[in-house]
């Protein structure tokens, strides 16, 4: 991602390999300024795995908006879990 941080694919990879070890802090960091719409969706994931679940909304939501499709069922099952917290 130094090498290349305009790299879609790049930033995706490391930032999935943060989120599968528990480092979501570092994922959200490699993230939290991108404009791809499957990059923000998984900003979302950060946040949710981290606890963050307003900021996965906002994440899900700008995603959705931006056209990812996968966002609207990711939304979904925040709402759900948000559910259950209650």
């Amino acid at each position: 991602v130094r090498t290349y941080p305009d790299n879609v694919t790049a930033r995706n990879n490391a930032a999935l390999a943060e989120i599968e070890t528990g480092h979501y802090a570092e994922a959200i960091g490699l993230l939290k300024d991108v404009q791809e719409p499957s990059l923000i969706n998984l900003l979302g994931v950060a946040y949710f795995k981290n606890g963050q679940l307003d900021e996965a909304r906002s994440a899900f939501e700008r995603a959705q908006q931006a056209g990812y499709a996968g966002a609207g069922d990711n939304l979904k099952m925040l709402q759900e879990a948000e559910e259950m917290l209650e």
